[in-house]
């Protein structure tokens, strides 16, 4: 039984990787890019960054971020909150 915990964990773990390897959304280098022009950015961060925002919000949500689409306030506010964690974690 634990050596199909250990296939199951092991599959899952590949597939992350693969998943981060070969499946980045197309929103993923360009806000690293966009994040290293800002002030004392670096890859290391930029890229953290970008992992965690891809990780909290939706595709669609980080393209309307990227455009500048007016969502509302409520998801203005989500957007602040989640890239102000992100910053903190990406220290």
């Amino acid at each position: 039984m634990s050596k199909i915990f250990l296939y199951i964990g092991v599959a899952a773990l590949l597939l992350f990787v693969v998943n981060r390897q070969f499946f980045t959304p197309d929103t993923w280098e360009p806000f690293v890019d966009a994040c290293l022009k800002g002030p004392q950015a670096t890859l290391e961060r930029c890229e953290c960054l970008s992992d965690y925002v891809h990780e909290q919000l939706s595709a669609q949500e980080v393209h309307a971020v990227m455009e500048h689409r007016e969502v509302g306030q409520s998801f203005q506010n989500r957007v602040a909150e989640v890239v102000r964690v992100g910053s903190l974690r990406c220290l």
